[in-house]
């Protein structure tokens, strides 16, 4: 059996009772809680079927593939911690910087992400890029006192010559309210945390909001670090 996106199938770690397993959702919202407790359900039924498909046939073999084998929040284990029977990492942004793109992309909105996937594919500058759909990639940010999740729509990786490349944040909705500028907020501090590391390569975040423009934006960015 190949698991594709196996980081949605997978077993909540065993509760003694059900007060402890509450206790893993008691500090999140009623939405947060509400997802999670979603997420948390939905890994078990792909892991159920194989459990009755070893019962009445056997499986001799399993196999899991994810770009993100993390346990996540409200799994019963510590987040963000890897799943413990991985073999071989190598992630999303490996995979993006390796060069390595999808032939398909997903999109919310045909015409307004459309227009950004057009001019992300015309462009001589982008080596790759990944829509963000399944929230491979997550900031986490401040607002109104909880913590939560910004997921870019795009990750892209831009050519800036002489053998320096750029990895982009893209968002092309641009941030209007009271939480969006908090995203934006938590996004430029990831970034400049990052790039003070050093050892991720060179990241920044580009707001376009008129998808169009996206081409231009992607040049000026070359263009201003060739300066």
């Amino acid at each position: 059996v190949m698991n594709d996106e196996a980081h949605h199938a997978w077993r909540p770690a065993p509760a003694s009772s059900d007060d402890q397993t509450e206790m893993r959702f008691a500090d999140m919202s009623g939405e947060e809680r509400r997802q999670t407790q979603a997420e948390v359900e939905q890994a078990t039924v792909w892991v159920s079927g194989l459990d009755r498909i070893q019962k009445v046939r056997g499986i001799r073999m399993t196999v899991d593939m994810s770009a993100t084998p993390f346990h996540i929040r409200g799994s019963g284990y510590e987040e963000g911690t890897p799943l413990s029977w991985i073999v071989s990492d190598f992630g999303l942004v490996d995979a993006i910087e390796s060069g390595i793109t999808v032939s398909h992309v997903t999109l919310d909105s045909p015409v307004w992400e459309g227009a950004a996937v057009y001019h992300l594919e015309q462009s001589p500058h982008v080596l790759a890029y990944v829509r963000n759909e399944q929230r491979l990639f997550e900031i986490p940010y401040e607002h109104e006192g909880q913590t939560h999740a910004y997921c870019p729509d795009f990750l892209v990786r831009l050519d800036l010559g002489k053998g320096e490349t750029l990895m982009l944040l893209v968002e092309v909705k641009g941030f209007e309210t009271e939480k969006d500028r908090a995203k934006e907020a938590g996004a430029k501090r990831w970034v400049r945390a990052v790039n003070n590391h050093g050892g991720f390569g060179r990241w920044d975040l580009l707001l376009c909001r008129q998808p169009n423009e996206l081409g231009r934006a992607l040049g000026g960015l070359r263009r201003g670090a060739a300066a």
